[in-house]
């Protein structure tokens, strides 16, 4: 599985404007730091395009229960993306696109905590107040070492 983003300077430059540090966490998952987002399971691309990087980093943790709970969907800013499980693979699709793809869960999991390790270092690094983030600020101090 490939999970990765590409950095938006004027996406950056817009979030600076408004201070994410104080901005509402639905504000920041669906409005703020959207940029190009590629998605590839089983070496088939599911999207390459523009979606909030935060929630896609965040749905670690959702996608982390797919086991337990069964399926999942995720609804990124602009499309929503459909989990299921098929005994130790998962499948990915995205709603109304007729693509889905398979590959080991593990696989799958391990990719997805990669992709939130490096947002949350990329927001870190351009937003270090993000770590005392009212409603999110637990989630930028995971990576600390206290």
């Amino acid at each position: 599985m490939i999970l990765d983003f590409e950095i938006d300077k004027a996406e950056l430059e817009q979030a600076r404007m408004h201070d994410p540090v104080l901005a509402d966490m639905g504000v920041l998952n669906h409005r703020t730091f959207l940029m190009p987002v590629r998605l590839t399971v089983g070496g088939l691309l599911l999207f390459n395009t523009s979606t909030g990087i935060l929630y896609m980093a965040m749905a670690a943790d959702a996608v982390g229960q797919l086991p337990h709970q069964g399926s999942i969907r995720l609804h990124p800013p602009g499309m929503t993306l459909l989990f299921s499980m098929h005994e130790d693979e998962a499948a990915i699709g995205v709603l109304g696109s007729g693509l889905t793809g398979r590959e080991p869960f593990v696989d799958v999991l391990h990719g997805w905590e990669s992709f939130a390790s490096k947002v949350r270092e990329f927001l870190l690094e351009e937003f270090p107040g993000l770590r005392e983030h009212a409603q999110l600020g637990s989630w930028f101090r995971r990576g600390d070492i206290t």
